[in-house]
């Protein structure tokens, strides 16, 4: 095999929920980049993992293998819906263990949670990324505005992104209306008042 195939090789992406046993090593991945940084306690990842061990429905988490080590996760989760009320679907806690990086495994996660998703009857699917806007838009995603969501212990102003299953049956050819975006004269501390707290806590990790 040639070293860019091998850089490139389809990993296996599984439930969580088949694989319990990897739950405390991606629960430790997630505690340290994002759930530890926004204060949350030390059980906190692996209480949120515990949620997500269902096979058809949401919350749920996925995890791609190498042999039988873990290399990386990602999670589709339920949220406020950015555009109506009610609850949307999101991907979230897209993550690639630091040695195994730069071979494709996101791409694979994001791919394998959208199609799962999808596979589940779901026409939309959302994420929240403060900078990551360019990775996702080449698997598809567009941007349809901004919201409050945290990084580490600050606030910040992230990119609402969707990717929907199929085209919109509107044929005029215009694009789909894009949420407002917050207006940057309003503090964050504001924008985050008024917003669906599970955002703008970060409780998407």
């Amino acid at each position: 095999m040639a070293a860019a195939d091998r850089c490139h090789q389809r990993l296996p992406i599984r439930l969580l929920a088949d694989c319990p046993g990897l739950l405390g090593t991606v629960a430790g991945w997630l505690q340290q980049e994002w759930f530890t940084p926004a204060g949350h306690p030390a059980t906190a990842a692996i209480e949120a993992l515990e949620q997500r061990l269902h096979r058809d429905r949401a919350p749920l988490a996925l995890v791609a293998t190498s042999g039988n080590a873990p290399v990386g996760t990602a999670s589709l989760v339920l949220a406020a819906h950015p555009l109506e009320p009610g609850e949307a679907l999101y991907l979230s806690s897209v993550f690639v263990e630091s040695t195994s990086r730069h071979r494709g495994i996101g791409r694979q996660l994001c791919n394998a949670a959208a199609a799962r998703a999808f596979g589940m009857g779901v026409e939309r699917l959302f994420l929240l990324t403060a900078d990551q806007g360019h990775f996702y838009a080449g698997l598809g995603w567009e941007p349809c505005g901004e919201r409050v969501t945290s990084v580490g212990s600050k606030l910040c102003f992230a990119h609402l992104m969707t990717l929907r299953c199929q085209a919109p049956s509107d044929r005029s050819g215009r694009r789909p209306a894009s949420t407002p975006s917050p207006s940057r004269s309003e503090t964050l501390e504001a924008i985050a008042a008024r917003t669906h707290p599970r955002l703008a806590a970060g409780s998407l990790a």
